[in-house]
């Protein structure tokens, strides 16, 4: 992978929404703008620091000009930091253990919890998805309370980055189908599932998800933002369980729009977002 471009951005803290919910915001844009991964920090004004990496210096240049357009708010700049692999470990910085219910989320320099909470080790290297964001976190909630409920389901992984959701869905017992189209993300992906000793239980694809293969039988999650729920929820519609995350508050309304057949029968919030888990709806027959 060539030595990345970054663009350096500060989300300022006195404005009428808060510095953390525009840094959320601005992450989805960069994101959508091809950021390979954002490391986010607090400066002690209150403004939030964000740095998000790209393969190259059009990527980069385009992204800033979707953030300056969105959000003006913010300053932003776009720099060469030379060697890709130093930028990856820098972004190791200020990750920590994630607890979600009975399992514990860490990376391989961090040591393992002293309980008997599940351990899952996930190296994040250059792809999203480590726990620690609300939407992966979210997700994951929404996910083993699922599997707690069906006990023998496939689960279809769209957009699995790190793979983190389909190595606690195997860890679980479960079968995994997990789609991811970026190829950096797929090798960090196939790393961690063997790492975490679930290689026999998940299979993961390089490719588009809307090439999925998805059944009604099985539950489909997908941890991805609205613009690519846009365009994959025709493909995943298909099965009667769907658990979507990596969705702005703001954004459920249009979800729910996206899956006309289904029921959100529960909604997590977590600061501004949101996660959603459908059924599908039970069609009412003529008397």
């Amino acid at each position: 992978m060539s030595s990345p471009w970054t663009i350096r951005c500060t989300v300022p803290a006195n404005g009428p929404i808060s510095a953390d919910e525009l840094a959320g915001i601005a992450s989805l844009v960069l994101f959508d703008g091809g950021a390979l991964a954002i490391g986010e920090s607090a400066d002690p004004d209150g403004s939030v620091a964000l740095t998000a990496g790209f393969d190259s210096e059009a990527d980069a240049n385009g992204a800033l000009c979707m953030l300056v357009n969105q959000l003006p708010a913010a300053t932003a700049t776009v720099v060469h930091d030379g060697d890709h692999e130093q930028w990856v470990l820098s972004q190791r910085d200020g990750l920590e253990p994630t607890t979600i219910g009975s399992w514990t989320i860490r990376t391989p320099w961090h040591e393992p919890a002293n309980d008997q909470r599940h351990d899952v080790i996930i190296d994040p290297g250059a792809a999203f998805g480590h726990g620690a964001h609300p939407s992966t976190r979210l997700a994951i909630e929404l996910l083993l309370r699922q599997l707690h409920l069906d006990s023998a389901v496939t689960v279809a992984d769209l957009g699995t980055g790190t793979g983190v959701i389909a190595i606690i869905a195997a860890l679980s017992g479960h079968k995994v189908r997990a789609t991811e189209v970026d190829e950096a993300s797929v090798g960090v992906a196939r790393m961690n599932v063997k790492d975490n000793g679930v290689a026999d239980l998940v299979e993961l694809i390089h490719g588009n998800a809307t090439q999925s293969r998805v059944a009604r039988d099985d539950l489909v999650v997908a941890n991805v933002t609205i613009d690519v729920h846009r365009l994959i929820a025709p493909t995943y519609r298909v099965a009667d369980r769907i658990i979507v995350a990596g969705l702005l508050c703001g954004q459920v309304g249009e979800m729910r729009s996206l899956l006309p057949d289904h029921h959100a029968h529960t909604v997590k919030v977590l600061n501004e977002w949101a996660a959603l888990s459908f059924c599908r709806s039970e069609r009412v027959r003529p008397i």
